[in-house]
Protein backbone atom coordinates (compact mmCIF):
# COMPACT_ATOMS: atom_id res chain seq x y z
CA UNK A 1 0.00 0.00 0.00
CA UNK A 2 3.04 2.41 0.69
CA UNK A 3 4.39 1.93 -2.65
CA UNK A 4 1.71 3.59 -5.12
CA UNK A 5 1.78 6.79 -2.37
CA UNK A 6 5.08 7.14 -2.97
CA UNK A 7 5.69 6.74 -6.54
CA UNK A 8 2.66 9.37 -6.62
CA UNK A 9 4.34 11.40 -4.35
CA UNK A 10 7.59 11.24 -6.95
CA UNK A 11 4.93 11.87 -9.73
CA UNK A 12 3.68 15.22 -8.35
CA UNK A 13 7.21 16.36 -7.45
CA UNK A 14 8.55 15.81 -11.05
CA UNK A 15 5.14 17.29 -12.66
CA UNK A 16 5.72 20.60 -10.19
CA UNK A 17 9.69 20.77 -11.40
CA UNK A 18 8.47 20.78 -14.69
CA UNK A 19 5.96 23.23 -14.72
CA UNK A 20 8.15 25.70 -12.94
CA UNK A 21 10.56 24.94 -15.33
CA UNK A 22 8.80 25.63 -17.80
CA UNK A 23 6.62 28.97 -16.61
CA UNK A 24 10.55 30.26 -15.35
CA UNK A 25 12.16 29.44 -18.50
CA UNK A 26 8.76 31.63 -20.68
CA UNK A 27 9.17 34.12 -18.24
CA UNK A 28 13.08 34.51 -19.00
CA UNK A 29 12.84 33.95 -22.57
CA UNK A 30 13.96 37.22 -23.50
CA UNK A 31 17.57 36.81 -21.80
CA UNK A 32 18.34 34.74 -24.33
CA UNK A 33 17.71 37.60 -27.03
CA UNK A 34 19.99 40.32 -24.85
CA UNK A 35 23.46 41.34 -25.63
CA UNK A 36 24.80 38.96 -23.16
CA UNK A 37 23.37 36.35 -24.61
CA UNK A 38 26.61 35.12 -25.65
CA UNK A 39 28.29 35.09 -22.48
CA UNK A 40 25.29 33.20 -20.45
CA UNK A 41 25.26 30.80 -23.26
CA UNK A 42 28.96 29.86 -22.35
CA UNK A 43 29.29 28.26 -19.18
CA UNK A 44 33.33 28.77 -19.05
CA UNK A 45 32.72 32.71 -19.62
CA UNK A 46 29.71 32.73 -17.06
CA UNK A 47 32.47 31.50 -14.37
CA UNK A 48 34.94 33.75 -15.26
CA UNK A 49 32.77 36.42 -15.09
CA UNK A 50 31.86 35.36 -11.41
CA UNK A 51 35.82 35.37 -10.78
CA UNK A 52 35.71 38.66 -11.80
CA UNK A 53 32.77 39.44 -9.75
CA UNK A 54 34.81 38.20 -6.18
CA UNK A 55 38.17 40.11 -7.62
CA UNK A 56 36.07 43.33 -6.98
CA UNK A 57 34.98 42.83 -4.25
CA UNK A 58 38.79 42.38 -3.48
CA UNK A 59 39.06 45.73 -4.60
CA UNK A 60 36.50 47.22 -2.44
CA UNK A 61 38.33 46.05 0.65
CA UNK A 62 41.65 47.18 -0.83
CA UNK A 63 39.91 50.60 -1.63
CA UNK A 64 38.28 51.08 1.79
CA UNK A 65 41.39 50.54 3.52
CA UNK A 66 43.51 53.16 1.64
CA UNK A 67 40.75 55.28 1.99
CA UNK A 68 40.58 54.85 6.11
CA UNK A 69 44.42 55.55 5.63
CA UNK A 70 44.09 58.26 3.98
CA UNK A 71 41.87 59.93 6.57
CA UNK A 72 44.04 58.90 9.20
CA UNK A 73 47.19 60.46 7.34
CA UNK A 74 45.02 64.21 6.57
CA UNK A 75 43.93 64.28 10.44
CA UNK A 76 46.82 63.27 11.88
CA UNK A 77 49.98 64.11 9.87
CA UNK A 78 48.97 65.98 7.03
CA UNK A 79 52.63 66.63 6.16
CA UNK A 80 52.71 63.03 4.78
CA UNK A 81 49.95 62.86 2.51
CA UNK A 82 52.66 63.13 -0.17
CA UNK A 83 52.42 59.43 0.30
CA UNK A 84 49.02 59.90 -2.18
CA UNK A 85 51.40 61.81 -4.92
CA UNK A 86 51.21 60.95 -8.34
CA UNK A 87 54.86 59.25 -7.94
CA UNK A 88 53.33 56.83 -5.09
CA UNK A 89 50.07 55.96 -7.89
CA UNK A 90 51.24 52.84 -9.31
CA UNK A 91 52.18 51.24 -5.88
CA UNK A 92 48.62 51.56 -4.52
CA UNK A 93 47.48 50.38 -7.66
CA UNK A 94 49.78 47.37 -7.19
CA UNK A 95 48.55 46.24 -3.95
CA UNK A 96 45.10 46.77 -5.26
CA UNK A 97 45.53 44.90 -8.36
CA UNK A 98 47.62 42.05 -6.44
CA UNK A 99 44.39 42.12 -3.72
CA UNK A 100 41.79 41.48 -6.93
CA UNK A 101 43.74 39.10 -8.55
CA UNK A 102 44.13 36.83 -4.99
CA UNK A 103 40.07 36.79 -4.60
CA UNK A 104 39.85 35.84 -8.37
CA UNK A 105 42.53 33.07 -8.25
CA UNK A 106 40.76 31.63 -5.02
CA UNK A 107 37.33 31.97 -6.54
CA UNK A 108 38.06 30.84 -10.06
CA UNK A 109 40.11 28.32 -9.30
CA UNK A 110 40.02 26.70 -6.00
CA UNK A 111 36.25 27.35 -5.49
CA UNK A 112 35.10 27.08 -9.18
CA UNK A 113 32.61 24.27 -9.72
CA UNK A 114 33.78 20.97 -9.74
CA UNK A 115 31.88 17.04 -10.14
CA UNK A 116 31.73 16.63 -6.58
CA UNK A 117 30.22 20.39 -6.02
CA UNK A 118 27.89 19.40 -8.90
CA UNK A 119 26.42 16.57 -7.15
CA UNK A 120 25.29 18.87 -4.05
CA UNK A 121 24.60 22.01 -6.22
CA UNK A 122 22.37 20.97 -9.20
CA UNK A 123 19.47 19.83 -7.44
CA UNK A 124 19.46 22.93 -5.01
CA UNK A 125 19.49 24.85 -7.89
CA UNK A 126 17.12 23.05 -9.88
CA UNK A 127 14.61 23.32 -6.93
CA UNK A 128 15.25 26.59 -5.69
CA UNK A 129 15.51 28.65 -9.55
CA UNK A 130 14.23 25.68 -12.08
CA UNK A 131 17.81 26.44 -13.72
CA UNK A 132 19.46 23.32 -15.51
CA UNK A 133 23.58 22.81 -14.55
CA UNK A 134 24.15 25.21 -18.49
CA UNK A 135 22.43 27.64 -17.28
CA UNK A 136 24.47 29.10 -14.14
CA UNK A 137 27.18 29.09 -12.36
CA UNK A 138 28.93 28.79 -9.45
CA UNK A 139 31.72 29.52 -6.71
CA UNK A 140 31.81 27.85 -3.71
CA UNK A 141 33.57 26.75 -1.26
CA UNK A 142 32.70 22.43 0.03
CA UNK A 143 34.51 22.11 3.16
CA UNK A 144 33.25 18.19 3.69
CA UNK A 145 32.86 15.64 0.86
CA UNK A 146 31.97 11.94 1.64
CA UNK A 147 34.70 9.25 0.55
CA UNK A 148 33.88 7.50 -2.69
CA UNK A 149 35.88 4.44 -0.89
CA UNK A 150 35.13 4.17 2.62
CA UNK A 151 31.95 6.52 2.76
CA UNK A 152 33.37 8.37 5.63
CA UNK A 153 32.99 12.71 5.86
CA UNK A 154 35.93 13.66 4.53
CA UNK A 155 37.73 17.32 5.41
CA UNK A 156 38.39 18.94 1.64
CA UNK A 157 41.46 20.85 2.85
CA UNK A 158 41.33 22.63 -0.86
CA UNK A 159 38.68 24.55 0.10
CA UNK A 160 39.62 24.93 4.01
CA UNK A 161 42.94 26.46 2.85
CA UNK A 162 40.95 28.91 0.04
CA UNK A 163 38.37 30.13 2.67
CA UNK A 164 41.83 30.48 5.17
CA UNK A 165 43.30 33.19 2.08
CA UNK A 166 40.16 35.37 2.02
CA UNK A 167 39.46 35.14 5.80
CA UNK A 168 43.17 36.56 6.15
CA UNK A 169 42.64 39.43 3.80
CA UNK A 170 39.51 40.06 5.27
CA UNK A 171 41.04 40.02 8.89
CA UNK A 172 43.95 42.66 7.68
CA UNK A 173 41.84 44.93 5.83
CA UNK A 174 39.31 44.92 8.67
CA UNK A 175 42.14 44.96 11.51
CA UNK A 176 43.66 48.32 9.61
CA UNK A 177 40.09 49.93 9.07
CA UNK A 178 39.56 49.72 12.85
CA UNK A 179 42.51 51.39 13.47
CA UNK A 180 43.42 53.79 11.53
CA UNK A 181 39.61 54.94 12.45
CA UNK A 182 40.29 54.72 16.05
CA UNK A 183 43.46 56.83 15.54
CA UNK A 184 41.47 59.12 13.99
CA UNK A 185 39.05 59.57 16.51
CA UNK A 186 41.49 59.60 19.40
CA UNK A 187 42.90 62.70 17.34
CA UNK A 188 39.99 64.44 16.53
CA UNK A 189 38.62 63.78 20.31
CA UNK A 190 41.81 65.52 21.59
CA UNK A 191 41.39 68.45 19.27
CA UNK A 192 37.86 69.07 20.10
CA UNK A 193 38.79 69.35 23.60
CA UNK A 194 40.90 72.20 23.32
CA UNK A 195 38.92 73.69 19.49
CA UNK A 196 36.64 76.82 20.20
CA UNK A 197 32.94 76.33 19.95
CA UNK A 198 32.61 76.88 15.97
CA UNK A 199 35.27 74.05 15.21
CA UNK A 200 33.86 71.71 18.09
CA UNK A 201 30.64 71.71 16.26
CA UNK A 202 32.76 70.44 12.95
CA UNK A 203 34.91 68.08 15.05
CA UNK A 204 31.63 66.62 16.57
CA UNK A 205 30.36 66.06 12.61
CA UNK A 206 33.38 64.85 11.87
CA UNK A 207 32.79 61.78 15.20
CA UNK A 208 29.68 60.84 14.26
CA UNK A 209 30.80 60.44 10.53
CA UNK A 210 34.06 58.86 11.17
CA UNK A 211 32.11 56.02 13.01
CA UNK A 212 29.33 55.65 11.36
CA UNK A 213 31.25 54.83 8.46
CA UNK A 214 33.08 52.60 10.34
CA UNK A 215 30.52 50.29 11.16
CA UNK A 216 28.92 50.62 7.82
CA UNK A 217 31.36 48.48 5.94
CA UNK A 218 31.89 46.20 8.82
CA UNK A 219 27.82 45.69 8.42
CA UNK A 220 27.02 45.47 4.56
CA UNK A 221 30.97 43.38 3.71
CA UNK A 222 32.33 41.75 6.10
CA UNK A 223 29.84 40.52 8.49
CA UNK A 224 27.56 38.69 5.54
CA UNK A 225 30.47 37.32 3.70
CA UNK A 226 32.22 36.32 6.96
CA UNK A 227 28.57 34.26 7.89
CA UNK A 228 28.47 33.11 4.64
CA UNK A 229 32.12 31.07 5.12
CA UNK A 230 31.78 30.66 8.63
CA UNK A 231 28.20 28.86 9.15
CA UNK A 232 28.80 25.99 6.68
CA UNK A 233 31.98 24.83 8.90
CA UNK A 234 29.29 23.70 11.45
CA UNK A 235 27.14 22.29 9.42
CA UNK A 236 24.83 24.89 8.97
CA UNK A 237 22.87 25.59 5.63
CA UNK A 238 23.28 29.17 4.17
CA UNK A 239 21.03 29.30 0.86
CA UNK A 240 19.14 32.90 1.31
CA UNK A 241 22.57 34.10 2.83
CA UNK A 242 23.81 33.15 -0.79
CA UNK A 243 21.50 36.07 -1.84
CA UNK A 244 21.51 38.45 0.48
CA UNK A 245 25.46 38.87 0.53
CA UNK A 246 25.66 40.38 -3.52
CA UNK A 247 22.48 43.05 -2.40
CA UNK A 248 24.32 44.03 0.68
CA UNK A 249 27.56 44.43 -1.30
CA UNK A 250 26.00 46.18 -3.52
CA UNK A 251 24.13 48.26 -1.47
CA UNK A 252 27.39 49.98 0.40
CA UNK A 253 28.76 52.05 -2.27
CA UNK A 254 25.19 53.81 -1.88
CA UNK A 255 25.32 54.61 1.82
CA UNK A 256 29.03 55.44 1.95
CA UNK A 257 28.70 58.90 0.53
CA UNK A 258 25.09 59.33 2.28
CA UNK A 259 26.88 59.28 5.47
CA UNK A 260 28.67 62.56 4.87
CA UNK A 261 25.72 64.58 3.39
CA UNK A 262 23.29 63.52 6.91
CA UNK A 263 26.19 64.33 9.08
CA UNK A 264 28.08 67.45 8.08
CA UNK A 265 26.35 70.34 7.98
CA UNK A 266 27.82 72.06 5.12
CA UNK A 267 26.80 69.24 3.17
CA UNK A 268 22.92 69.42 4.49
CA UNK A 269 22.36 72.49 4.13
CA UNK A 270 23.65 72.43 0.33
CA UNK A 271 21.29 69.62 -0.50
CA UNK A 272 18.18 69.87 1.40
CA UNK A 273 18.24 73.75 1.97
CA UNK A 274 19.56 75.95 4.48
CA UNK A 275 15.76 76.99 5.69
CA UNK A 276 14.50 73.37 5.85
CA UNK A 277 17.59 72.92 8.32
CA UNK A 278 16.62 75.51 10.15
CA UNK A 279 13.14 74.04 10.58
CA UNK A 280 14.87 70.65 11.62
CA UNK A 281 17.33 72.73 13.94
CA UNK A 282 13.96 73.94 15.64
CA UNK A 283 12.19 70.97 16.09
CA UNK A 284 15.06 68.90 17.57
CA UNK A 285 15.70 72.07 20.26
CA UNK A 286 11.69 71.58 21.15
CA UNK A 287 11.91 68.06 21.65
CA UNK A 288 15.08 68.32 24.11
CA UNK A 289 13.46 71.31 25.97
CA UNK A 290 10.12 69.37 26.16
CA UNK A 291 12.04 66.17 27.34
CA UNK A 292 14.10 68.48 30.01
CA UNK A 293 10.60 69.86 31.07
CA UNK A 294 9.41 66.78 31.61
CA UNK A 295 12.20 65.61 33.74
CA UNK A 296 12.18 68.19 35.62
CA UNK A 297 8.53 67.84 36.65
CA UNK A 298 9.16 64.41 37.69
CA UNK A 299 11.98 65.01 39.65
CA UNK A 300 9.84 67.64 41.75
CA UNK A 301 7.15 65.36 41.81
CA UNK A 302 9.15 62.58 43.41
CA UNK A 303 10.94 65.21 45.36
CA UNK A 304 7.35 66.38 46.82
CA UNK A 305 6.36 63.03 47.16
CA UNK A 306 9.40 61.65 49.36
CA UNK A 307 8.92 65.35 51.32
Amino acid sequence: MKLPKIYGLIRIEKFSQKVKLEVFQKKHKKLGNSIFSGIFKNKQAMIYVLGMYCSCYGMMLSLLTINFYYRYLSVTCPSKLSRFSLKFVPIWTFIVLINSFAWFSICYFVNGPSKMKDLHVYPEFLKSYCMKPDEFAYASAQYFYEDPVTGELTIHFRSLLATGAMAMIMTFTLSAILYFGMQTYKHLYRLSSIAGLDNREIQNQLFRTLVVQTAIPFIFMYFPVSVMFLLPLFGIKVEELGNIVPISVAIYPCFEPLVAMFFIKNFRYRIIGEKLNENLAKIKQFCRCDHLQQSEENDSSISATNG
